[in-house]
């Protein structure tokens, strides 16, 4: 039987816990929805190397199709 684990929130903890999860239960146990109130995910910790050339903005942010990929 597989369960169903949804986290509200796709921040830094939201995908934390998610991996976490899939680490520990298969694909065909355990189903993973994010739910967040936007469509993109900014990685926080990489905004302090954007003022100083050695990032882009749009390198540390991820889309909805890549958070899909906690649902195995």
């Amino acid at each position: 039987m597989e369960r169903r684990v949804v986290i509200l929130g796709g921040g830094t903890g939201g995908t934390l816990t998610a991996n976490r999860i899939r680490r520990e239960y298969p694909s065909a146990e355990m189903q993973i929805t994010v739910v967040d109130q936007d469509d993109r995910h900014v990685y926080q910790p990489g905004l302090l190397f954007v003022p100083f050339g050695l990032t882009h903005p749009e390198d540390i942010v991820r889309g909805v199709m890549w958070r899909g990929r906690f649902r195995g």
